[in-house]
């Protein structure tokens, strides 16, 4: 009986990280609001999402705070202005590579986009 309980947990545990880390899966995938060429990235309180979206060159990618406090993204030697709630800020990738950001405000909220 003990077999069959452990593979329950096992197969519905599964089914749960499958079912909310898909989005985020598909987004990483995708990266693709519906636009070509763009990708969009939130901003929330203390994390991004996606944290990592694999994109293509020439994709410019849309950080989008929808978080009530205001955020700086630095990414690659640049800092955004200042984006409060509601505020864009778009960037480039021409060339491959991995690129790693962070908040200004928060350095321990990390981001990575790999541009293959």
């Amino acid at each position: 009986m003990t077999k069959y309980r452990d593979a329950t947990i096992i197969l519905v545990s599964a089914f749960l990280a499958l079912t909310f880390l898909s989005p985020t899966i598909l987004a990483t995938t995708l990266g693709d609001d519906g636009w070509p060429g763009t990708a969009v990235v939130d901003v929330k309180p203390l994390f991004y999402s996606p944290s990592q979206l694999f994109i293509k060159p020439g994709t410019t990618v849309i950080w989008r705070n929808t978080d009530t406090g205001g955020h700086q993204i630095v990414l690659d030697g640049t800092i955004s202005d200042f984006l409060d709630q509601g505020d864009t800020w778009s960037y480039t990738f021409d060339e491959k590579g991995i690129y790693e950001y962070k908040d200004a405000h928060n350095l321990l909220v990390k981001g990575m986009i790999v541009v293959q």
